[in-house]
């Protein structure tokens, strides 16, 4: 959204401040706020989240969290698993119960209106065995490890799906995106399993989170008639003041993955659906990869998979003045923004590695939004490991109770960053800031 600005409050250097909302049903009228005075809301979630005081312009219309690549890994009891043997490896354990329980108690904790997760839920190398131990079904064939691979979504995604829940967090409020590990993880040479399981990979992240176990589609909008009919889709927010479009990034062309990729089907979807969006909306388009570099980089972070400024994609967002466009898959924060168009946020996890990060962003009544950028820190993590399908993962990881904020972000009404700090501050490319440190 690109619109005059009204007055506004300015953010405190200390941090921002959670408005706890009711959940909006998309596309049904939003209440202007009653408040007409400047007000203080007190911290909500930390201690470390200090006051704010709000002008009568800055009430939030919509509170999210964005939190990709939480785990990137395999953490659910697999032995509900029709195929499970006794004495088989586990993929959970007491630790791991606990550090689940304490991640999605801190991110349910703010009663955000939306939680967005931007690729890599799972670790999802689910065509592999690991020593063979049969707990998804045998391999033998290529249609038996796709039923493999099915019954590992059904496990780990539905494990994925609980912690939300139990945590007090609705389904109807989180809102996820394919990410490489949903789709076998990279990288897909000719002939390996994940290239042949690719399409399967996505039917079943779809029939987990967006087609409502395939009996039809969670989210009106979607590209239909394309191959991401059940991959990409947008959905209003916020009683219509927010648009919230995902886009899938990976696609499979002449026998070869390509990442980072926004095709000319989904491309159109994508213009259509912006250009129906109220000049008053506020867009907030996520995808997995970042689209322009350079980007910071933690624990590996994935190949460079930037689609450029110059590309259709970045020119769609930036010809309808999309607001932020929100992407993960490097493990660390960067801010960035070029001329006139969007600002791209990389940010996430990922817990496995020892840090886990995430963004609390408010959509404020005038359009503007203010991100905090927040980091849990990693208390201790053991030497052993435990089974996932395609390899092994630390067996204890213990993660500080709560979080940090590193980093603190304004977007003013008309697209513009006004206020930056931290680990959101501009950044030169260079590594040395500490915000890849662990």
């Amino acid at each position: 959204m690109h619109q005059t600005s009204l007055p506004r409050a300015l953010v405190t250097a200390a941090g921002l401040v959670v408005l706890t909302l009711a959940a909006a049903v998309p596309g049904a009228t939003s209440a202007a706020p009653a408040s007409t005075g400047a007000r203080t809301e007190a911290a909500t979630v930390d201690d470390q989240r200090a006051p704010v005081t709000r002008g009568p312009y800055d009430e939030p219309v919509h509170t999210f969290v964005s939190a990709p690549d939480l785990f990137n890994a395999d953490v659910a009891d697999v032995r509900v698993a029709e195929s499970y043997r006794s004495g088989a490896p586990n993929s959970w354990n007491a630790h791991w119960a606990a550090t689940v329980d304490n991640v999605f108690g801190q991110l349910a904790a703010y009663g955000a209106d939306s939680y967005l997760v931007a690729g890599d839920l799972v670790n999802g190398r689910w065509h592999r065995d690991r020593g063979n131990t049969g707990t998804f079904g045998p391999g033998r064939t290529t249609a038996e490890k796709l039923a493999r691979i099915r019954r590992a979504g059904a496990v780990y995604y539905g494990a994925w799906r609980r912690f939300w829940t139990d945590a007090g967090v609705p389904m109807s409020r989180v809102h996820a995106a394919v990410g490489d590990h949903e789709v076998g993880d990279n990288p897909w040479n000719a002939g390996d399993d994940q290239l042949r399981a690719f399409w399967t990979y996505k039917k079943t992240f779809a029939r987990h989170f967006t087609t409502r176990g395939g009996t039809g589609h969670r989210y009106p909008m979607h590209p239909r008639g394309t191959v991401f009919d059940d991959t990409a889709y947008a959905t209003y927010l916020a009683g219509g003041r927010v648009l919230l479009v995902t886009v899938d990034v990976f696609d499979k062309r002449d026998g070869a993955i390509r990442t980072g990729h926004v095709d000319r089907a989904q491309l159109a979807w994508l213009d259509r659906t912006l250009a129906a969006a109220p000049a008053s909306t506020t867009i907030l388009v996520q995808g997995h990869t970042p689209a322009l570099e350079p980007v910071r980089r933690r624990n590996g972070g994935g190949p460079s998979t930037a689609y450029g400024e110059g590309t259709a994609f970045w020119q769609t967002l930036t010809r309808h003045d999309v607001d932020l466009y929100l992407a993960g898959e490097v493990h660390d924060f960067t801010a960035v923004q070029r001329g006139g168009g969007p600002v791209q946020l990389t940010h996430g996890g990922y817990a496995g590695g020892g840090r886990t990060d995430y963004v609390v962003g408010d959509v404020l009544d005038d359009g503007s939004i203010e991100i905090d950028a927040r980091s849990i820190d990693v208390v201790s993590r053991s030497t052993e490991r435990i089974w996932q399908t395609g390899g092994e993962i630390t067996a204890a990881l213990r993660l500080a109770p709560t979080s940090r904020s590193v980093g603190t972000l304004v977007i003013d009404p008309s697209g513009r960053i006004t206020e930056r700090s931290g680990c959101l501050a501009a950044w030169d490319g260079r590594q040395e800031d500490g915000c890849t440190t662990w």
